[in-house]
């Protein structure tokens, strides 16, 4: 009885190792898929702080800018005359 029960525990067996080894290759691709994904988030990771790094020294910039151009018209306003428009404007 055993040796009649043999060939058909091989063949599954065999069915059980291919099964397996299609559920292996499908992890494996997977696991490369997301290592990929993972890669391409980093390295658009690194671009957006270099962006940011970017834009924060043009903000600091600017800031610099604006509180130079506020110092220097300054003294400007309280010479100047006040503006007849200012006056005859109603907003309301």
């Amino acid at each position: 009885m055993e040796l009649a029960q043999a060939p058909a525990d091989l063949a599954q067996l065999q069915a059980e190792v291919g099964r397996l080894a299609a559920e292996l290759q499908e992890a494996t691709q997977e696991k490369v898929q997301a290592a990929q994904y993972g890669l391409a988030v980093l390295e658009e990771n690194g671009e957006l702080k270099q962006r940011c790094g970017e834009l924060e020294g043009q903000l600091d910039r600017l800031s610099s800018e604006l509180t130079q151009m506020k110092e220097w018209a300054g003294p400007l306003r309280v010479s100047l005359p006040p503006s007849p428009l200012a006056s005859s404007t109603s907003w309301n």
